[in-house]
């Protein structure tokens, strides 16, 4: 071997080295994006006609001449002749240093001289010029080496970096400490590279005595000039040296297959042996998903792709990159949710299912209170088709609650064809025809629900929606009476035997509101101020049992300004809201400060009155308790409740007396 240039003394020196022919502008972004961190720049030009030479010259380069011979090593040798530098860095005039990453470099070396190794594998980033510089593809490429004795490239093409007759020792540098890009694999530029490159590797293939370092190559040219015979037969010579460390053959192999379906078996074989050579890697396990769900294997399918989802997650940085994105994630997803339908569960297996179904419906209905969440929940539940009336009477609640009206009468239709009629199927049957405004067709329905015989868990509940649903019903019909009566059956029920079911916080919430329902309408008959009173004094007595809050007055005394408080579902786009503006909008700040405890969902009415008071707290959801506990600690001096007995009214929160002073008006004018 040709003797060295004499090493430059001192601290690590850096040779920058190249082969180039005719690559004047790619070459010139190369060398700005090391020339600050490298002692000398090296470059062995194989003809060039262009102005690389004068590139060369600009940055200060040592140039030397090397005809070419078909032979990347032998340039890539002369250079090493000639390089003075410790470490080398042969780059391409195709890849460049990005993110500044050239001035780690030495950083990187130091790295490798502590783990005893002579070379650096560097991320090697493909990028298209062609579309925008969209990534192709990433893996790692030897590019940084000790310039020692006896080491020296071997190889036509595709050339490896050995010492001695060994392949140099190595490492890996980090991607965050140094990346390179590589421009030469875009799509103008790949078919003259594979034509190029295939005739050197068919030279070498016929006199190397180790054909295998060369078959994934061969295998790539081939790919680029779509000779699918030919890359598949070197796809096979690759897997079956199992020399390669690299994934890209067997993803070949796999490209092939799927052009026949009459290979589908050899494909499902191909993509197994893939999992099993490469477990990391997540798009073989999609693959394997694929083919087993083409065999009809759903649950396999299934479990496949849930792997293939995990492998994502946990990729990280690996040798080679995987092409499992984000849309691909989505996809699988999706996938996964297709297949499971196609599972055939034993019954055990559905039981369960639907019961984690319907706790997750339970956490999107009163925690999160996410309805499209819950939608999706629902919709698989019913996919299901549970054997029990339960669940499906918890999804067709749903559906009801959030005015689905197409899903809710799937369900029905479906719940009243497998099972017997009970007072809540029928009650939610009502609650559909009131939805469609079939308000006849609604009270027909309700009367039979209370007339059926049913004594469930849920008959009682399903009892006080069935006579709200006739409030409504009799109310959209102008039969105020019977409205009246139907308000006043459940403000007026005895609870004191429910106290122990699961429902009995909702059934008081319904007796509630139901009262205000009661008193509301008896405006529209001819009832005295005084009959409404004594109806009145009946609300008060069914919210006696609530704890009153005790004030401290020289607490309040201290106060500034006079802290006003006002509680209202139509803090929104609507009348209470107008009337209210000024309240909002136009108080005197220097002597009081405005509190809003909006009971509702927030609209842009919502937001300029947010935005004009002092505090602003959304109690939408939030337990009567809490609201009141809420108000005590904000030690409001006057509370203004602007509901009175009109809908989603919180007249409970102020039975708690959270205020010493508590007015109530403009949403209803009487006595609360």
């Amino acid at each position: 071997m040709a003797k060295r240039k004499k090493k430059i003394s001192g601290k690590i020196k850096i040779s920058a080295c190249y082969i180039v022919k005719n690559a004047a502008e790619d070459f010139r972004r190369s060398l700005e994006s090391l020339k600050n961190f490298v002692d000398e720049i090296i470059l062995v030009d194989t003809g060039s006609t262009d102005e690389t030479i004068d590139v060369a010259k600009s940055f200060g380069a040592k140039i030397f001449h090397e005809p070419w011979q078909d032979d990347f090593s032998a340039p890539r040798n002369v250079a090493l002749r000639e390089a003075a530098g410790d470490w080398i860095v042969f780059l391409d005039a195709d890849e460049f240093f990005v993110n500044g990453t050239a001035k780690n470099l030495r950083g990187a070396i130091k790295l490798a001289q502590k783990a005893k190794v002579r070379g650096l594998i560097v991320k090697w980033v493909n990028v298209d010029t062609d579309n925008g510089n969209a990534v192709i593809n990433s893996t790692y490429v030897l590019r940084i080496f000790e310039n020692a004795p006896n080491v020296h490239y071997v190889g036509k093409i595709h050339e490896d970096v050995f010492f001695g007759d060994k392949p140099l020792s190595r490492t890996t540098a980090p991607a965050d400490l140094l990346t390179l890009h590589h421009t030469g694999y875009s799509k103008s530029l790949s078919r003259a590279k594979a034509e190029r490159n295939l005739k050197l590797l068919l030279e070498e293939l016929e006199n190397s005595n180790k054909p295998e370092r060369i078959y994934a190559y061969l295998a790539d040219a081939y790919y680029a000039l779509e000779d699918w015979a030919n890359v598949e037969k070197f796809a096979r010579l690759d897997l079956d040296a199992r020399k390669n460390p690299s994934n890209r053959p067997v993803r070949l192999l796999i490209e092939c297959l799927e052009k026949d379906p009459a290979r589908f078996e050899e494909c499902f074989e191909i993509s197994k042996l893939a999992v099993e050579r490469y477990p990391l890697v997540p798009e073989f396990s999609a693959q394997l998903a694929t083919c087993f769900a083409q065999k009809e294997n759903y649950r396999a399918a299934v479990a496949e792709m849930k792997r293939a989802i995990e492998k994502f997650k946990n990729y990280g940085e690996q040798f080679e990159s995987t092409n499992f994105d984000a849309d691909k994630l989505k996809l699988a997803q999706l996938l996964i949710d297709d297949w499971q339908k196609k599972i055939v569960l034993t019954p055990e297996e559905k039981r369960r299912e639907v019961s984690k179904l319907v706790d997750e419906l339970g956490h999107c209905v009163e925690v999160s209170y996410d309805v499209e969440k819950g939608t999706l929940i629902a919709d698989k539940i019913f996919e299901l088709k549970p054997d029990e009336l339960e669940p499906l009477l918890r999804i067709a609640s749903f559906y009801v609650d959030n005015k689905i009206k197409d899903k809710l009468k799937d369900v029905l239709d479906y719940v009243e064809k497998i099972f017997p009629p009970t007072r809540y199927s029928m009650m939610i049957r009502a609650r559909y025809y009131f939805l469609e405004k079939k308000h006849l067709d609604g009270i027909k329905i309700a009367k039979a629900a209370l007339a059926l015989d049913d004594s469930d868990d849920l008959s009682s509940l399903a009892t006080m929606i069935l006579y709200n649903l006739l409030g409504q019903a009799y109310r959209s019909i102008g039969q105020t009476k019977g409205a009246l009566e139907s308000y006043e059956s459940n403000a007026k029920c005895d609870l004191s035997a429910e106290k122990k079911s699961s429902h009995f916080e909702r059934m008081k919430k319904i007796r509630y509101d139901e009262y205000s329902n009661y008193l509301f309408n008896m405006h529209n008959l001819n009832f005295s101020r005084e009959e409404i009173f004594e109806e009145t004094c009946g609300f008060n007595k069914i919210l006696a049992h609530i704890p009153r809050f005790k004030h401290n007055r020289k607490k309040h005394s201290v106060h500034k300004k006079i802290r006003v408080g006002y509680i209202s579902s139509d803090v929104r786009f609507h009348v209470v809201a107008f009337f209210s503006y000024h309240l909002f909008m136009s108080y005197d700040k220097t002597r009081f400060e405005v509190f809003v405890y909006a009971n509702n969902k927030e609209d842009n009415i919502t937001q300029r009155f947010k935005e004009s008071v002092d505090n602003f707290r959304n109690i939408l959801y939030k337990p009567d308790d809490e609201v009141a506990a809420q108000i005590m600690e904000d030690e409001i001096d006057i509370l203004f409740d602007l509901t009175g007995h009109t809908a989603n009214n919180s007249l409970p929160v102020l039975a708690y007396k959270p205020a010493p002073i508590q007015i109530s008006g403009i949403g209803y004018i009487n006595s609360t």
